[in-house]
């Protein structure tokens, strides 16, 4: 006799257990990917996307608790991007991620980060949500 469907079953139980919603918007496949494990490893519910095109689709399907916007595009760019989801969503928190600590932030960020070291961005993660 056939057991239950766990794939069923533990895709339930995951959206049920499942921590804050993550939108991470990435302009980068790789780095979509890697902020994608980090989060997910720490118990976030991930929805990842690249492009702004994408962002702006998911954010209209889905309630999240978080954005996070890539830093790899050009700063108009994710300024657009930023735009919208602060008009879209405005209680929601948006972390924009730097290239480099002297970049200037983007409008409308609630939280920013330049840090490569996984530890320190999930505290921005960790802090942003809680404000």
């Amino acid at each position: 006799m056939a057991a239950s469907n766990p794939i069923c079953c533990s895709g339930f139980l995951f959206s049920y257990m499942a921590g804050d919603r993550v939108l991470s918007i990435a302009y980068d496949p790789t780095l979509s990917k890697i902020r994608e494990l980090i989060l997910e490893r720490a118990g976030y519910q991930v929805h990842s996307v690249i492009g702004n095109e994408a962002g702006i689709l998911a954010a209209q399907k889905h309630n999240f608790d978080l954005f996070i916007l890539g830093n790899t595009a050009e700063y108009a760019v994710r300024q657009e991007m930023a735009n919208f989801l602060k008009s879209y969503s405005q209680q929601t928190p948006l972390i924009a991620l730097k290239r480099f600590e002297y970049e200037a932030p983007i409008e409308g960020a609630d939280c920013a980060s330049a840090t490569m070291d996984p530890s320190l961005w999930l505290k921005t993660v960790s802090d942003c949500l809680a404000k």
